[in-house]
């Protein structure tokens, strides 16, 4: 597996091929996840839970160091590439992902690439640039690709629209690892409650993602902050970001966007930062809401429906219809202006919130569980007889 980030850094996509990883080293696949290691800040291979990180060396501070950064790419590319049987890229975003695909498909490997972003590294996306012979380039290199993991059904699409002349898709939320994620018990719940001093009244409504702005934060602050409810509101992701993150250009907007929540929601609103161990954020709390205008499809929604919580989610584009169905497993909305009368219809329905969590979980451990993804994943490349 090949991503632009993970641990420690708390990517998405990072996180959850990490994610993937460990769940198959369990299942007794020999997995690497394989990185970069930005001037050399990290250990060049760790192991974490098992899983074996290799970072490569890779110089970004100016394009001369990064050219030259290429010489220690490929060879280390190759080397990976030999040693394993089927290459999985996270996203465009991978830095010489054509490189890599070229000589994976070489020296005879499966090659699948994810796209992680709508309107960031879709298939159009990619096939956008101004000039003549890169989108030549990156068609050439995209029809050389084993299978397209489309990870919601406008991803397909749009493969399908740019691509008609290679049409192996696979059309599968990424996943998730039911061993971490799980719905919590009522004693469980109401115990993590005690510890964290929430009373039995107060609504907990959760939000998971870092804080930038096409996360819709500042629609979220507005809309609560008319609510007259007993509330919490959590977020957990990160707000700070420094000069080498890879969000380091968001830093001055989520200063402003924590600001403008603390002056209207005041101690209502808590920046819990990045974590870990997430699983007792979803487990105490009672609606999951999303308000994100560009997606792909959220980890925290696969995670938060398989803990067993009535999700609130912005209709966008591959999202609605697909993993979240309309007051059948969780609830929907077009514009911030509905998220108010949607929590006051969750908060005062107690009967709605737990059918609708029941629901959620019983559809997402049956469509995304890791063990299902991977089955489909074999399928899509070598047919029937790997399930």
């Amino acid at each position: 597996m090949v991503v632009p980030y993970t641990l420690p850094d708390y990517s998405g996509s990072g996180i959850n091929a990490f994610q993937f990883a460990r769940f198959l080293r369990m299942e007794g696949e020999r997995t690497t996840l394989l990185t970069f290691n930005r001037n050399l800040k990290l250990k060049a291979k760790e192991i974490v839970d098992g899983v074996l990180i290799k970072r490569i060396a890779y110089f970004n501070r100016n394009m001369l160091t990064k050219i030259l950064s290429m010489f220690i790419i490929f060879p280390a590319y190759l080397v990976n590439i030999l040693r394993h049987d089927i290459i999985l890229i996270y996203g465009a975003h991978v830095i010489g992902y054509q490189l890599l695909i070229v000589l994976a498909r070489f020296f005879r490997k499966e090659v699948l690439l994810q796209s992680l972003l709508l309107g960031a590294d879709d298939v159009e996306t990619i096939l956008e640039p101004e000039s003549r012979i890169l989108r030549y380039i990156n068609h050439s290199v995209l029809k050389r690709i084993s299978l397209y993991f489309a990870i919601n059904p406008e991803f397909a699409r749009i493969y399908h629209k740019n691509m008609p002349e290679n049409c192996k898709v696979l059309v599968s939320p990424q996943g998730f690892d039911p061993a971490y994620f799980h719905p919590a018990r009522q004693d469980e719940y109401a115990e993590i409650r005690k510890r964290w001093h929430i009373k039995n009244s107060c609504l907990v409504i959760l939000s998971v993602g870092f804080v930038i702005t096409r996360k819709g934060y500042n629609e979220i602050f507005e809309a609560l902050a008319d609510l007259d409810l007993d509330f919490k509101y959590y977020i957990v992701g990160e707000y700070e970001f420094g000069p080498d993150h890879f969000l380091s250009n968001e830093a001055h907007r989520a200063q402003k966007i924590k600001k403008n929540g603390e002056q209207l929601l005041g101690d209502r609103l808590f920046f819990e930062g990045p974590k870990k161990q997430i699983l007792e954020y979803y487990q105490m709390s009672d609606i999951v809401l999303f308000n994100a205008k560009q997606e792909g499809t959220p980890n925290t929604l696969l995670e938060s429906m398989a803990s067993g919580k009535p999700v609130l989610a912005r209709r966008i584009s591959g999202l609605g219809d697909y993993i979240i169905f309309h007051e059948k497993n969780g609830l929907l909305f077009s514009g911030s202006h509905q998220i108010g009368s949607l929590i006051r219809k969750l908060n005062n329905d107690p009967g709605l919130r737990m059918e609708l969590a029941s629901r959620a979980a019983d559809f997402i451990i049956k469509e995304a569980d890791f063990g299902i993804v991977w089955q489909r994943l074999l399928a899509g490349l070598y047919g029937e007889q790997e399930k």
